[in-house]
């Protein structure tokens, strides 16, 4: 069974539901524990969650008898009856959310602003959060209208025709051996970029509704747009197409035209809208390569589809049902009840001929006919073979006692298993508010360490011994024969003076097996057929089309510090690969190479957006736009009053529409 956060937070209330009455009995032992001992942990903490948000999924579920059940449990304890509130709110909950559904099927149209009355409650509040549930849960559909929304009965989930065939490709191992490296610098998180006052500032207020600055560019000519031409500013996700611009719904303004739906639309090269339509599947996560001439997207329930400039769809598949996705879970662990990964990175090649997606540490290729054509699995490039490390002849020296094994994906028992603290945990537990909420994070979702038990390691000074008191130490004898790893890292090298000469110390770690790292973004070049895979320790990898590794680049995410780097912001979140052009983005900041050597490193906001064009791109944000020829030249500034909705070519012009009016620039050159 799925656990209940994991459920929930999916939008899952059926499983959240089951979840909730298969543990309810074990509240009552749990208040008795805390009962002996109140030191153990926390009730608001362990119970809570289960009443306020257990009881909110069975509400959702319509489970009347789950409630009921949850009500004679908590009325039973004396430390729970304070809680009571919430199962009356459940229970008020519960009943509306029929009333809700029962109006909506029956009343045409149901505004959402009267539905406090429709349903007999004073509590208009409480009437929104159900409505924003049940959308969520694709029971309702929501519809703009004036000010207001338009609610309607849930639409019939689109059927999918999975284009794929039983074929499948063997997973092979990435090699390390005589790959290419090319380093590059650490990438700078934001704080950094803060610390050396080197942070992008803020858009200044313009002047005029468009302001050129730091260029000779002519004025813009500016017209005010007609309502019926004024853009949508839900659609405002920019994809340069190979005629035109492509633009989706932003996945922060959902829910539009209904339910999960996402709308798109298509410019031509003169500036006309040539498609309007809307994409049934929804896009959680989409790519289209940059002057590429198809867009790929998954939708919440991992449906693939693509779609040609036209928005015509050219293949779908339930990517949950994909032979790669049965191999995966057979590596997973059996306590693990994974179905798939949320939203995996996709990639789409220029022609639309086949599309990259990944899982973990491996990534799947497949052409659009559904064959499988390679998979590919990527270890640390920080770990060399021992052959490789030590060189052929050189005896490997004994590194002591073999370590225990790693499972792939531990499962935590606070009873038996023991943590230790990083190198560079913050001394004596002197952290600031901001700093410790990372460092709980670290410590729970890096770590899998419980709630409870990270609290009181936040508690501890760096001189405390690493075992917690109340934790039952490993006690396992370590293993005493020889032991010589297939793998090796080395942390450290420096040279000592002796009696007889210098000699250099080396620092090495060493496993079994390849250590495993985290696929977290792929894409397609959009000139020839390499593929690029960025993966957690901030490594970007070069492969041929067939799935052969050309080259790495490595260092983006520098040593591994006490932070990841999904948390400093050092991951690559973006690959734009054209001609002979790189671009590696990060949270703060834009590599820039050509022909593989680095040309520029731009500090950029982490909301800005990367904007490319034949022989340019720009640094898009809300209401600035930064012009860069493709050697990451700056070329000038375009500041706009109000938020900028669209951003597309227009023949030789360029055309930045805001909400209520439109821009033409005709001596922009970066197309």
């Amino acid at each position: 069974m799925k656990p209940f956060h994991i459920a929930f937070r999916e939008k899952n209330f059926e499983v959240a539901a089951e979840s909730i009455r298969d543990n309810l009995e074990s509240l009552s032992p749990l208040v008795r524990r805390h009962r002996k001992n109140p030191r153990a942990f926390s009730l608001e903490h362990m119970v809570l969650p289960v009443i306020k948000w257990g009881g909110l999924a069975l509400a959702l579920a319509n489970d009347e008898h789950g409630l009921a059940r949850m009500r004679r449990i908590v009325e039973s304890e004396p430390e729970l009856q304070r809680w009571l509130p919430h199962i009356d709110r459940h229970d008020l909950s519960r009943r509306l959310i029929r009333k809700i559904e029962d109006r909506i099927r029956t009343r045409t149209p149901c505004l959402q602003s009267e539905l406090k009355g429709m349903v007999g409650t004073t509590d208009g509040r409480l009437v929104a959060q159900l409505v924003m549930y049940l959308e969520t849960a694709g029971r309702l559909g929501k519809v703009r209208s004036g000010s207001t929304w338009r609610l309607l009965p849930p639409k019939p989930r689109p059927r999918v025709a999975s284009h794929r065939t039983p074929r499948t490709a063997p997973l092979r191992p990435v090699e390390l051996s005589s790959l290419p490296r090319i380093p590059l610098p650490r990438a700078l998180a934001k704080w950094e970029l803060v610390e050396k006052d080197r942070l992008p500032d803020d858009c200044p207020i313009p002047r005029t509704s468009f302001e050129v600055r730091d260029a000779d560019w002519r004025s813009p000519s500016v017209e005010r747009m007609p309502p019926a031409l004024r853009p949508d500013p839900a659609i405002r996700r920019f994809f340069p197409s190979r005629s035109g611009v492509v633009m989706t719904t932003d996945r922060r303004l959902w829910p539009h035209f209904g339910g999960n739906d996402a709308s798109a639309l298509h410019y031509d090269l003169d500036g006309r809208i040539s498609v309007r339509t809307t994409l049934p599947h929804g896009l959680l996560r989409a790519y289209l390569p940059p002057l590429g001439s198809a867009l790929i997207g998954v939708s919440l329930d991992g449906v693939v589809h693509a779609h040609d400039e036209t928005m015509t769809p050219i293949f779908e598949t339930a990517l949950p049902d994909a032979p790669e996705i049965e191999g995966w879970r057979d590596s997973l662990p059996e306590e693990s009840n994974d179905r798939m990964i949320h939203a995996p990175p996709i990639a789409i090649s220029p022609d639309a001929d086949r599309y990259l997606f990944a899982l973990d540490d491996r990534v799947h290729c497949v052409d659009r006919n559904g064959d499988a054509l390679w998979g590919r699995q990527f270890p640390d490039p920080r770990w060399l073979h021992a052959a490789d490390y030590y060189g052929v002849g050189h005896e490997q020296p004994d590194l002591g006692p073999r370590p225990p094994p790693l499972p792939r994906r531990p499962v935590v028992n606070p009873k038996i298993f023991r943590w230790r603290l990083p190198d560079d945990w913050p001394a004596d537990g002197d952290l600031g508010k901001l700093d410790a909420m990372r460092a709980k994070w670290w410590l729970t979702e890096h770590l899998g360490m419980p709630d409870d038990i990270a609290s009181e390691y936040m508690k501890l000074p760096a001189s405390a011994p690493e075992d917690l008191a109340g934790v039952e130490p490993d006690t396992s004898p370590p293993e005493n024969e020889s032991w010589r790893p297939r793998f090796v890292r080395e942390l450290s090298r420096r040279e000592v003076e002796t009696p007889y000469g210098t000699c250099e110390v080396r620092e090495v770690d060493g496993i079994d097996s390849p250590p495993m790292t985290r696929v977290q973004e792929v894409a397609f070049s959009s000139t020839c057929g390499t593929a690029f895979v960025a993966t957690s320790d901030g490594s970007v990898w070069a492969l041929d089309e067939f799935g052969d590794a050309i080259r790495v680049y490595v260092g983006i995410g520098g040593p591994r510090g006490f932070w990841p780097d999904c948390v400093t912001g050092r991951r690559t979140r973006r690959i734009v690969h054209i001609g002979n052009c790189l671009y590696l983005m990060t949270e703060a900041q834009l590599f820039v190479l050509v022909d593989d050597d680095l040309q520029a490193i731009l500090d950029v906001l982490p909301r800005e957006e990367l904007y490319n064009t034949p022989n340019g791109f720009g640094l898009l944000t809300e209401r600035r736009i930064r012009w860069y020829h493709r050697d990451g030249t700056y070329l000038g500034t375009v500041l706009s009053r109000r938020p900028i909705h669209r951003l597309y070519r227009a023949a030789a012009d360029t055309v930045i529409e805001t909400r209520t009016e439109r821009a033409v620039f005709s001596d922009v050159p970066v197309w």
